[in-house]
């Protein structure tokens, strides 16, 4: 018995939202039903499984296709700040603490200072669990609503985490003309 026929298949590597992280492997030339794949390592990603198996369609080329999912090690957060009156304090800073939380992520601790309504982005962080807090201590003008997020899963996907504040009430004798440029 002697095939007369292939099975053309296409493997893919791509990220979480289908992004292809390397060219697709094109196979023409295979003769068989059934194939088994086995991932690509790719440098800061991990894949979702290690090997892959599928009956391809004799008649049906185009869905003969093998997707490989890869999660990123590595991921960015971005802390947003809402609240402060900046006609008022337009140079108030707060500092926020990002903690990990896992085995992951322990090695990270780090602080981070927006300035009025802005926000920031912390590249290349470990994807795990964090905890973040803002210091209270620090802008005694404004009351956080939301002092403490519980630990957070941060994850391959868009990490944005918004902290409110309102402006304490008026009578305490410094204000915000009460600044001045360090140089």
């Amino acid at each position: 018995y002697e095939m007369d026929k292939t099975v053309p298949y296409t493997v893919r590597y791509v990220d979480p939202d289908r992004k292809d992280l390397i060219e697709p492997k094109v196979v023409s030339d295979n003769t068989y039903s059934v194939v088994t794949e086995t991932y690509v390592p790719i440098e800061n990603y991990t894949p979702r499984l290690f090997q892959i198996t599928k009956e391809l369609s004799w008649t049906d080329t185009e869905n003969n296709v093998i997707i490989f999912i890869y999660d990123p090690n590595l991921t960015d957060l971005t802390i947003q700040k809402t609240g402060c009156d900046e006609t008022i304090d337009e140079n108030q800073s707060f500092i926020f603490h990002v903690k990990g939380k896992d085995e992951k992520t322990k090695d990270v601790d780090l602080k981070v200072t927006i300035l009025g309504n802005g926000k920031v982005t912390v590249k290349d962080l470990p994807v795990g669990l964090y905890e973040i807090t803002e210091e209270q201590t620090w802008s005694w003008r404004y009351t956080t609503t939301n002092v403490y997020h519980p630990t957070l899963n941060v994850d391959a996907s868009q990490n944005v985490f918004t902290f409110n504040n309102s402006r304490t009430t008026p009578g305490l004798w410094l204000n915000g003309c009460s600044w001045a440029v360090n140089k």
